[in-house]
């Protein structure tokens, strides 16, 4: 997965290698206490902001609810923020997102 900031209290949960999703490439969860609050409602504006600045560019039109879209060069990152939760995940080259 490209280089992309995790909070410095995550704790890796899980690596995702395939998906069903012929538009996700692969992917990594990780717990984060306290983020996104109550049912992952809550907008991490800090957490987006650091992103934001290590060069990253939010998608904001294809924004859903709690899934966030980033690009850097020609990568494409999908971020899902649920309740003390995240998952990234790396979207092929064709995606349609």
């Amino acid at each position: 997965m490209a280089i992309y900031p995790i909070p410095e209290s995550s704790a890796l949960l899980e690596t995702i290698s395939s998906s069903e999703n012929p538009n996700i490439d692969n992917g990594v969860k990780y717990e984060v206490k306290g983020i996104g609050g109550e049912q992952g409602l809550s907008t991490p504006e800090r957490y987006i902001q650091e992103i934001q600045d290590s060069g990253w560019t939010e998608l904001k039109d294809n924004r859903l609810g709690h899934v966030y879209f980033f690009k850097k060069e020609d990568t494409v990152i999908s971020l899902e923020i649920r309740q003390d939760s995240i998952t990234l995940y790396e979207m092929t080259k064709d995606a349609i997102i």
